[in-house]
């Protein structure tokens, strides 16, 4: 039984040596990507909001609109 842990031990061993070989091969690889790549990353500007033309606030959806002012507006009619 000693010998079965132990070769369970150093197999076990030997994958995690061979995971972290691959983890920096890989992030080796990924830098130099990176390093030599002549793409641009461009990143959206966080500082002023996203608008979608309509009113502020909740009711800025469409669907805001739609399925609880015209509701409530007919409601009231009848």
């Amino acid at each position: 039984m000693t010998n079965r842990f132990e070769h369970y031990y150093e197999s076990a061993t030997a994958s995690k040596k061979q995971f972290d070989a691959s983890v920096c091969s890989v992030k080796e690889a990924l830098q130099v990507s990176l390093n030599t790549s002549r793409a641009r990353i461009y990143v959206r500007d966080n500082s002023k909001p996203v608008s979608t033309g309509w009113l502020r606030g909740s009711l800025s959806y469409p669907w805001a609109i739609v399925c609880i002012v015209i509701p409530a507006v007919l409601n009231m009619m009848m």
